[in-house]
Formats: structure tokens, C-alpha cells, sequence
């Protein structure tokens, strides 16, 4: 139907493989694994046979896979003095990973933790035939996911996964589906179908159930932190607070009282909140002595060509980085503060501050826990 296609309407690319040079990975697609098992083996100093074994129960097939773009661009910003703990995140509609960059910068400075930004397929650089939709993105979702750990070697509950808005269905997905360290949600939805239905009523029949989070997230059994401002008119607040009660694990949840979808206090509504979550679930993101820096191999960094098969198929040395001084996306600070509170900070804030307002849940479960933020 082609009011699906209304769903991903792709902004204009906001950078291109120059101005991010060094910063963007570019992840190889299963069907060039089987194709480049021997570059594989000599470049990673290790064999692909267990890795192309573990994706080949969550790909299509090679056929299908074969029509798709070769390389999976993602912004990997690895915190500079080590942490032993990825961030993944996914991005709302209107943005691409470019348009990312500022946000995902400070949330990096002030978590001190490593973040992979994954593109969409349709935005940024990721030109995508038969443009984007919602089995592309969770296709590309579980293999990123699977190359993470298999490239990296972080556990599973070394990694958060973050969804922003649109954002949320792919990142909900993966956590129904895996078991990550932690899911963070901001301004998530139950449905896009719903959130149709919300803005044009009777029409929404007419769109096709993409990234259903409602039906997803009894499956879910991570901590998860919830984010919504009650002044949001694109997806109301109270989205949250049904995925908040469908959720099976330990929630944290907090609804700021003056933020809206895309205005927010950046410290009080998500910083302080998520290191209140971390100190609940007793996850330190921090460097420590045992931490040991996230690295990809080099090679990744190379931009392929991908107007062509073969030259795909060799794999070079990395090229020259890019400095941060550099890059047109190190904008100014001056729409978001940039906060390096630590979890000791936060902790002895809550000390010291009266105890925010709790609203029970509806089933009574004590794991979930409701706040309130007066802004």
C-alpha cells in the first residue's frame, strides 16, 4: 500500500563518507561472508565458520540477501578513556545517524560509554534498492547485533540498546529477541499503526502493522528505562505508559512534565534518570580497572564501493582518521549542555533530594517503578 511509504520518509542526508571519515564502520552483509571466508580468516586472525553458523538462523536467504546493499553503515563513537560497556542506538524518523551525532556525543561524555549509531536502510549513505521498511531494519538489527558480539567479544549484558521514537520498534525488537544488558526507550510508541490511528483516525486501516512494541514487549525481559514527556502531540505519553505495564522485567520509567517529542531538559529528563536506572540495576558504565577499550578491526573503517562486486571483495588496509576537531557534526553545545556528572554525582543527589513522586502501577508490581519529573 502506498501509504506505507509515508512510514520512513527519509530526511536528506545530512553527511556524507567524508565528513564522518574515520567515524563510521562500514559492517559487511552475510552474503560477502561466504564469498570472503579466506580474507576474513587472514585479516580478524580468527575463523567466520561460527559466525556465518550463528546468522544463519536470524538471515534470509542468501538469494534475498543478495539483492541488498553490501555494507551496513554505523557510527561507532568509542568512549576515549575505556569502557567495558556498547550503547546501541536507533534513531527517529526524521534524522539519520549525521543528524544523531551531537546528542549521541554527550550522552557518550556523560555515560562514559561506547555508542554504535546503526543506519537505516534509505538514510544517510545507506542507499537501500526498494528504499526502507520495517523487515530491513530488523533484518539489519539481528545482524549488527550478532557481528557486535562476534567481532568485539562483549557479552550480552555489556550491551544497552537505546531507541529514540521510531527508533523504539527496532530496539524493542532486538530485546524481545536477545538478551542485552539493559533497554532504554525515549518517546517510544505501542504501534506505528497506532500512532496512524491517533492522527487520522479510520485511515490507519489502511497502513500496513509495523514494529507492533505493544504485542513485543511482554517478551522483553531486560531492565528498561522508559522516557516520555507529557507534552508530547506526536506520540502521547500514554504509549509508555501501556509498554510500561506489558513489559516482564524490572521497569524504571519516568514522565517529565514539560518535555515534549523533540524539547527536553537533557540533564534533568534523560542524564539524571538513566544513571538513577544504572544505580538500580547496579550497572556501572564507567571505565574501572578490568575495562579494556571497544575496538573494531581497522578495515571496517574502508568505504566500499558499492558499484562494485569485486573490488568489495578486497579488503585493504584502513585508511587515514578523521579528527573530531574535523568533523561538521561537532557542533555547538549550546541547544544541549554538555553534563560529565558520574554515578557518584547522581547518587549523592538523590541523598540529598526529597523522594519524586511514585505513581503504582496498575498490576501492582513492585519491580516497576513511575516517576514524575517536575521540570
Amino acid at each position: 500500500m502506498k501509504l506505507n511509504k509515508i512510514i520512513f520518509p527519509a530526511p536528506k542526508a545530512s553527511y556524507d563518507q567524508n565528513s564522518l571519515l574515520g567515524e563510521i564502520i562500514y559492517i559487511p552483509r552475510n552474503s560477502l561472508l561466504s564469498d570472503l571466508q579466506q580474507e576474513y580468516d587472514v585479516v580478524n586472525g580468527k575463523t567466520t565458520a561460527s559466525f556465518t553458523s550463528v546468522l544463519s538462523a536470524s538471515q534470509n536467504s542468501l538469494s534475498t540477501m543478495s539483492t541488498r546493499t553490501h555494507h551496513i553503515p554505523c557510527l561507532f563513537m568509542p568512549y576515549q578513556s575505556g569502557s567495558s560497556k556498547l550503547l546501541m542506538y536507533y534513531h527517529g524518523n526524521a534524522e539519520d545517524i549525521g543528524l544523531s551525532y551531537e546528542m549521541l556525543d554527550h550522552l557518550k561524555q556523560s555515560l562514559k560509554i561506547n555508542i554504535l549509531a546503526v543506519e537505516y536502510p534509505g538514510y544517510g549513505i545507506y542507499r537501500e534498492p526498494g528504499g526502507c521498511n520495517s523487515e530491513k531494519i530488523t533484518e539489519d538489527c539481528d545482524y549488527v547485533y550478532q557481528y557486535v558480539l562476534q567481532e568485539t567479544g562483549l557479552r550480552e549484558k555489556d550491551i544497552l540498546i537505546f531507541g529514540r521514537s521510531m527508533g523504539s520498534g527496532p530496539a524493542t525488537y532486538l530485546c524481545a529477541h536477545h538478551n542485552p544488558g539493559a533497554l532504554i526507550l525515549m518517546s517510544p510508541y505501542t504501534s506505528i499503526k497506532n500512532i496512524v490511528k491517533n492522527k487520522v483516525g479510520f485511515l490507519s486501516i489502511l497502513v500496513a502493522e509495523h514494529f507492533d512494541n505493544l504485542k513485543l514487549m511482554p517478551k522483553v525481559k531486560c531492565p528498561t528505562f522508559i522516557v516520555h514527556g507529557q507534552k508530547d502531540t506526536l506520540i502521547p505519553f500514554e504509549h509508555a505508559q501501556q509498554l510500561n505495564e506489558k513489559c516482564s522485567g524490572q521497569t524504571f520509567m519516568v514522565l517529565p512534565t514539560e518535555m515534549t517529542h523533540n524539547d527536553f531538559d537533557f540533564y534533568q529528563d534523560l542524564i539524571k534518570p538513566i544513571f538513577q536506572f544504572l544505580l538500580q540495576i547496579k550497572m556501572n558504565t564507567g571505565p574501572n580497572k578490568r575495562t579494556s577499550k571497544v575496538i573494531f578491526n581497522e578495515n571496517l573503517y574502508i568505504p566500499p564501493d558499492e558499484s562494485n562486486p569485486i573490488q568489495n571483495k578486497i579488503i585493504q588496509s584502513a585508511g587515514a582518521t578523521r579528527s573530531k576537531s574535523q568533523n561538521p557534526h561537532a557542533r555547538s553545545t549550546a541547544l544541549i549542555k554538555q553534563v560529565t556528572y558520574n554515578i557518584e554525582d547522581v547518587r549523592q543527589q538523590m541523598i540529598e533530594s526529597p523522594t519524586p513522586t511514585k505513581i503504582p502501577s496498575q498490576n501492582g508490581s513492585a519491580k516497576k517503578k513511575v516517576i514524575v519529573v517536575d521540570d
